[in-house]
């Protein structure tokens, strides 16, 4: 990924919330807090410069017993000297409700307006982003609605069926004048 990126180019990565409870990186149990910290570190050795935690706030809360989590983290990072932000209103607590369980096509999608912001924040119209772990596609989505190129890499066949098949999905694709194409 720091090969492909431009210089003063701008990568996201969301994380969990910092707490002690666990979550499993290569086959062991460790701590969120530990973990985010880890990815932090392991970002800083391939080269990249850490910039900023912006919060998304999810505006309602989320599971657990202790002080529920009701936001995640956005880890900010460049290649080199960050490129200054395009959009300057953008502020480091971003505020969206989560995509509801009734129409959420991937178990971890983030709303697009979450999308929008991070795009105003780091991109002009028609430069491309590139999404590593594209689930429902809402970076595509997003760009399209903004005037952007979007490359989008998604392992599951299943969950981009899913994606590709959603009432959802066609109906902002067509919207936003996008028609879609199955087969060859």
């Amino acid at each position: 990924m720091f090969r492909m990126l431009k210089t003063g180019g701008h990568c996201y990565l969301f994380l969990p919330a910092d707490s002690s409870s666990e979550c499993l990186y290569k086959g062991e149990k460790i701590s969120k807090h530990h973990f985010n910290d880890m990815v932090i570190k392991m970002m800083e050795e391939e080269g990249f410069i850490f910039n900023k935690r912006i919060i998304w706030d999810k505006v309602n809360i989320g599971m657990g017993y202790n002080a529920r989590d009701r936001h995640e983290q956005i880890i900010f990072f460049s290649k080199g000297k960050r490129r200054m932000p395009v959009d300057r209103s953008i502020a480091d607590v971003l505020s969206h409700k989560r995509v509801s369980h009734q129409v959420r096509m991937h178990e971890n999608e983030k709303p697009i307006e979450l999308y929008e912001d991070i795009i105003k924040l780091c991109s002009n119209e028609g430069e491309v982003l590139l999404d590593l772990c594209a689930g429902s596609l809402p970076l595509l989505r997003a760009c399209l609605k903004l005037k952007r190129f979007a490359i989008c890499i998604e392992l599951s066949k299943e969950i981009l069926d899913k994606v590709f098949n959603s009432s959802r999905f066609q109906t902002e694709m067509k919207s936003l004048g996008v028609c879609i194409y199955e087969g060859v």
